[in-house]
C-alpha cells in the first residue's frame, strides 16, 4: 500500500477507515523510529496514536509493550501484549515478549 504525502493524508477525511489504517501504520513507524532512538516516551506516544486510528493494530500493541518493558513498566507490558494476542493469537512474537516481560516481573 502506497504511502500518501504526509500533508495530504493528514488533511484527508480522519473517519476514512483506509486513512485511519495508514496513519496507524505511520504512527507505529514513528514509534519504531523513536525507539531506535532511545526516545521512549515519545515512541509510546507515537504507537497510542496508531492505535487511536486503528484499535485492532496487533503490531502496534506489540510495539507498545516492548516500549513499556524498555521503561520498565512491566505490568503495563503484559497487559499490552495480552491485548496484542486478543486479536492475533497467532502472533508468535508476542508469547515471546509476553515470556520475556513475566519473567522480568518475577526478578528471574
Amino acid at each position: 500500500m502506497p504511502f500518501l504525502p504526509i500533508k495530504k493524508l493528514l488533511s484527508a477525511d480522519p473517519s476514512h477507515k483506509e486513512t485511519k489504517n495508514r496513519l496507524a501504520m505511520l504512527y507505529n513507524n514513528k514509534g519504531v523510529s523513536c525507539a531506535l532512538q532511545g526516545k521512549k516516551d515519545d515512541a509510546i506516544a507515537a504507537y497510542k496514536e496508531a492505535l487511536k486510528n486503528k484499535e485492532d493494530f496487533s503490531e502496534a500493541y506489540n510495539n507498545l509493550g516492548a516500549a513499556y518493558v524498555d521503561k520498565g513498566l512491566i505490568d503495563d507490558a503484559i497487559v499490552t501484549y495480552k491485548k496484542a494476542l486478543e486479536i492475533n493469537p497467532n502472533f508468535g512474537e508476542v508469547y515471546n515478549n509476553l515470556g520475556v516481560a513475566y519473567t522480568k516481573k518475577k526478578g528471574v
